[in-house]
C-alpha cells in the first residue's frame, strides 16, 4: 500500500518502500473537471523536501499515463506503480469521483457540450435521466421501510415544453455496503413517482403489478426528510438539462433544405424568431 488518505482534511501522503528505507511524500492530485468526460485519469504531484515528481495513472486501465509533459513515465513513476495495491486504487477512485462530483456542481453549463437523441426527444417524447448526462453528479437515494433505494430522476427537455415535473424511478440497492464511488447495483424498478416540483404533488406512475399498497405520502415524506431542499434541487437539475439540450440544438448545422427566414420561428425550438436566436450573428453582420 502506497497512499494514506484522510477524507476530512483531504490530505494525501505516499510512502515508498525500498530495502533500506521508506520515503514519505505529500501528494497533490489533479483531475479533469469536465463533468461529462470519463477519462478516469488522476495526476499526482509527489513532494518531499526539494524533491518533486509527477505521476499520471489511469484508474480504469490501471496504467501509467502522460499528459502534456506534466507527468513522466520514469523510474520514479514505475516504482510508485509497482507498489500500488487494491486499496490504493480504491483511494485513487475516491479522489477521482470527489473531484468529478465537485466539477459537476461547479461547471459552467453554458459551455458544456453534450449530445442528445434529438429525434427520440422531439418525436418519441422520451425523458432524459440526469445522471446519464452527468454521471458523476450527486445521485438521490433514500431509505424507506428498512430498504435502501437509489433514484433516477427523468426530465422532459423540449424547449417549448413548460412542464415542471420529474419522473422518479426507485430501484432497490443490492450492494448497500459498497463504496459510494462505485456503480450502484440494483434490481428491477420497484416503483415510480411523478413529482411536480412547483406544486409539490406526488402521483404513482408505474406498472399495476407493483406493490399497490405502497403509501405515496410516506414515500414523499421520506424523500423530503432526506433532502430538505429537494424541490429546489430537482428544479435546478431540470433547468440544467434544458439548457444543455437547447445549446445542443443551437449548435446543430442547418441542412441545406432548412433555410430559415429571418422572421420565421427558430429551428432550435426556442420559440423566438430566427433573427433573435440562432440567426442573431447573421443579423448583426447584416
Amino acid at each position: 500500500m502506497v497512499f494514506d488518505y484522510e477524507p476530512q482534511s483531504g490530505k494525501i501522503t505516499a510512502s515508498l518502500h525500498t530495502d533500506n528505507s521508506t520515503r514519505v511524500y505529500e501528494c497533490l492530485p489533479t483531475v479533469c473537471m469536465n463533468p461529462v468526460c470519463d477519462c478516469n485519469d488522476v495526476f499526482l504531484k509527489f513532494e518531499r523536501l526539494a524533491e518533486t515528481h509527477s505521476v499520471g495513472i489511469n484508474i480504469e486501465k490501471r496504467a501509467l499515463i502522460e499528459r502534456n509533459n506534466v507527468s513522466t513515465i520514469d523510474d520514479f513513476a514505475n516504482q510508485v506503480f509497482a507498489q500500488l495495491d487494491e486499496t490504493d486504487f480504491r483511494i485513487l477512485k475516491t479522489i477521482y469521483w470527489l473531484h468529478k462530483r465537485s466539477g459537476s456542481e461547479k461547471a459552467d453549463f453554458t459551455q458544456l457540450k453534450v449530445v442528445f437523441p434529438k429525434d427520440d426527444i422531439e418525436r418519441g417524447g422520451i425523458m432524459i435521466i440526469y445522471n446519464e448526462v452527468l454521471p458523476y453528479a450527486n445521485r438521490f437515494d433514500v431509505t424507506f421501510k428498512g430498504k435502501s433505494y437509489f433514484l433516477d430522476d427523468h426530465y422532459c427537455v423540449k424547449n417549448k415544453c413548460q412542464c415542471t415535473e420529474t419522473l422518479l424511478c426507485f430501484y432497490p440497492v443490492l450492494n448497500e455496503q459498497a463504496d459510494e464511488n462505485v456503480e450502484v447495483e440494483a434490481v428491477d424498478l420497484a416503483f415510480a413517482m411523478r413529482v411536480n416540483y412547483q406544486t409539490k404533488t406526488w402521483v404513482r406512475d408505474d406498472k399495476p403489478e407493483t406493490d399497490s399498497s405502497l403509501d405515496t405520502n410516506a414515500v414523499q415524506s421520506a424523500v423530503e426528510i432526506k433532502y430538505n431542499n429537494f424541490y429546489a434541487l430537482v428544479q435546478q437539475r431540470h433547468q440544467r438539462l434544458k439548457l444543455l439540450y437547447s445549446n445542443y440544438l443551437k449548435a446543430l448545422p442547418l441542412k441545406k433544405s432548412q433555410k430559415v427566414a429571418r422572421n420565421d420561428p427558430c429551428s432550435c425550438g426556442s420559440g423566438k424568431k430566427y433573427k433573435k436566436c440562432c440567426g442573431l450573428g447573421d443579423t448583426l453582420l447584416a
